[in-house]
């Protein structure tokens, strides 16, 4: 209706809607590029029995169904220059067909989600992988946070080499993924420039050029679902380096079909049709911290921080939400298995003080 709504009005109108809209819930196709469990088309290879009715094709791709299945199609040129195709019994096609998942519960965005509603051209959006987008508005989020409204408020502190990124993913632009390895397979469209979009790096990239427009270090992160962690380590030691007083961390990921089957081959993903058996909601499908848990629950979006030292903070007047007193990294030993825990946490209480001690650790500063 386009009237306004009073702000104690939101709460008994919306909030039903916007609950249901929000968090971890029924996997939505709209925000999972079309995904829906119920209906996962696969390829299913057949061999056909009987000769199939020719149909019309170029040329070109004539020749290419007779290089592919050899003796089995038979192609000929008709009067009118256009080419005929038929298989033969014995051909072997791929047709479609759809099976139903198990996984049907994921963290999605809030329906109906736009990044052009942020202002992001549209222009954009049509050019780069959705995880671009997720990176651009947290990151502007966090700088709001930070109390910085234009990014290039830093520059009157810092210096352009100052201001850098270890914003990661797990796997990066999951969509331009699709493009390159599985629509190009089915003879889709896709963009000519849609590779650059699979890359870790380009998030960061995107969120340079489009945003900060810093020149400082840059250090992509990966570590599967500790890149955030990762990213923000390797920012303090950036920092602490002195290579940087600003730095750009955290972690992006999207939610597509590929994702979702094969963590559910892991078996590392909760069972939704398990737990609905055994009258669990969606909502209470993510639960990693109890004795009951199936499995952890997949989702879209990302999370950004801004880092710098105290004293750039305080030069810059920026609100503190929190102080790092230590970050770090360790390895786990031997082991067969990628995910399973290991001993290597226990690295991180040793005895030994790095390059870049804290102060928090000496009694005359605390």
């Amino acid at each position: 209706t386009e009237e306004p709504v009073r702000d104690i009005d939101v709460k008994p109108r919306y909030e039903e809607y916007i609950l249901a809209h929000t968090g971890i819930r029924l996997i939505e196709p709209e925000l999972a590029g079309g995904y829906d469990p119920n209906s996962r088309t696969i390829l299913r290879e057949i061999q056909i029995e009987h000769d199939m009715e020719p149909f019309e094709a170029s040329a070109e791709d004539a020749l290419a169904f007779k290089s592919t299945n050899g003796e089995n199609v038979d192609i000929w040129e008709g009067d009118s220059g256009s080419w005929s195709v038929r298989f033969h019994k014995g051909a072997l096609i791929r047709v479609p067909m759809a099976l139903r998942g198990d996984r049907l519960v994921a963290g999605l965005l809030p329906t109906g989600w736009d990044p052009t509603r942020y202002g992001i051209p549209d222009s954009v959006v049509k050019q780069v992988d959705m995880v671009v987008c997720y990176a651009l508005v947290v990151t502007i989020e966090a700088l709001v946070r930070s109390g910085i409204t234009d990014p290039y408020e830093l520059y009157q502190y810092f210096h352009v080499s100052e201001v850098g990124s270890t914003l990661g993913s797990g796997i990066g632009g999951t969509r331009a993924i699709q493009d390159v390895f599985k629509k190009r397979h089915l003879d889709a469209e896709v963009k000519g420039d849609a590779i650059q979009e699979t890359f870790i790096s380009t998030v960061q990239a995107w969120v340079n050029m489009l945003l900060m427009s810093g020149s400082g270090p840059v250090k992509p992160l990966v570590g599967a679902c500790a890149t955030a962690v990762l990213s923000i380590d390797a920012a303090v030691e950036t920092i602490q380096a002195g290579k940087a007083e600003f730095m750009i961390a955290g972690g992006v990921e999207d939610f597509v079909q590929e994702s979702s089957v094969e963590f559910g081959n892991m078996g590392a993903t909760s069972n939704s049709l398990n737990e609905m058996a055994r009258g669990r909601v969606p909502s209470e499908m993510c639960r990693p911290c109890t004795s009951t848990r199936n499995g952890f629950t997949e989702a879209q979006g990302a999370g950004v921080v801004t880092l710098m030292s105290a004293s750039a903070a305080l030069r810059m007047g920026v609100p503190i939400y929190g102080i790092i007193a230590m970050s770090g990294t360790a390895t786990d030993k031997q082991g067969q298995s990628v995910p399973a825990p290991g001993q290597g946490v226990l690295t991180s209480v040793r005895e030994i003080s790095d390059e870049a001690p804290s102060r928090l650790l000496k009694f005359d500063y605390r």
